[in-house]
This record gives structure tokens, C-alpha cells and sequence, in this order.
């Protein structure tokens, strides 16, 4: 990710202390003896990932996107009506979700650091693709209609993209 300025955000070193995003909140990170990453208040991290960190945070924050937005999704599905047939997590830099011709839904496995009412936004956002395959104004009207206030949701995203650096 680029910052503001043009400047590219800095990786993560996976040191005590050192902050990371899950579902808005800021945790720091603890390293310790422990069997899995966890949270509770902190952000417990295995000392025996050391070496292998960036790839061991990625895949716990996969397998947590995985449970949040298929939760969500099959929330907003029931709620709309409108029917996905299967969930992808993916690594794409550049979107927050896609939606495939086949009735997919994908989503970023970034978009878990985001608060819960914007990980909601997106997820409607790909839904409203499921029967509106562009961004008319009729697709705006089904995003709206779920969520009066999108644009607040869409601007979060836009002006903390470059806090999602691992």
C-alpha cells in the first residue's frame, strides 16, 4: 500500500508491541509460548513463528476473514434475498471483493481489519453485484437501501487502506 504522500507504508517487524488491525481495534502484539495466535486484549503470537511470522499472521487472518464474512454474508443474503453460491478469501491488493459471473462472491482476507459495519458494507456491495453487474445508479439504489449511509463506510475504507500493512 502507498501512503497519502506517496510514500509506501512500512511492513510489519513482528516486534512486542508492535500494533495490528483485526475488525477495527488496534492490538499489540505479545509474543510468547503459546499454541496458536489468539486475542484477548492483546494479541498473542507464538514465539516458535519466529521466522516465518508474516506467513503464519496471514494465514490466521485468512481463517478469521473465512468465519467473519461468510457469517456476514449469509446475514445480508437472508436479508436481501439476493443468493451467493460460494465464498472465496483471496490475496488481491488492489479490491476489497469481487463478484464472479457464476454466482461468487471473493473477498480480500485484508478486509478483516476493518470494523465490522465496513467488512458489512462490502459484503452488501458484492451481494448488490449479484443481480446488478455494474455501478448504475439502480446498483447504488440496492446498496443504499440497505445501508443509507455507504459513503461513510466507502470513505473509511479509502482513507485507512494504508493502515492494512503486513
Amino acid at each position: 500500500w502507498i501512503l497519502k504522500n506517496g510514500i509506501p507504508a512500512k511492513s510489519k517487524e513482528f516486534v512486542e508491541g508492535e500494533e495490528f488491525l483485526y475488525l477495527g481495534e488496534n492490538y499489540k502484539l505479545k509474543i510468547e509460548s503459546c499454541d496458536n495466535i489468539k486475542l484477548d486484549g492483546l494479541l498473542y503470537f507464538p514465539a516458535e513463528y519466529s521466522g516465518n511470522s508474516r506467513k503464519k499472521m496471514i494465514e490466521w487472518y485468512k481463517k478469521e476473514a473465512k468465519v467473519i464474512i461468510t457469517e456476514r454474508a449469509n446475514l445480508y443474503s437472508r436479508v436481501t434475498g439476493w443468493k451467493f453460491k460460494l465464498i472465496s478469501i483471496r490475496s488481491a491488493e488492489t479490491r476489497w471483493g469481487s463478484c464472479g459471473a457464476k454466482g461468487s462472491i471473493n473477498f480480500a482476507w485484508k478486509l478483516v481489519m476493518a470494523p465490522i459495519e465496513v467488512i458489512d458494507y462490502v459484503v452488501v456491495h458484492e451481494l448488490a453485484h449479484l443481480v446488478e453487474r455494474n455501478h448504475s445508479s439502480r446498483f447504488w439504489d440496492k446498496v443504499r437501501m440497505v445501508f443509507p449511509d455507504y459513503k461513510i463506510r466507502r470513505k473509511w475504507l479509502n482513507d485507512n487502506r494504508m493502515k492494512f500493512k503486513i
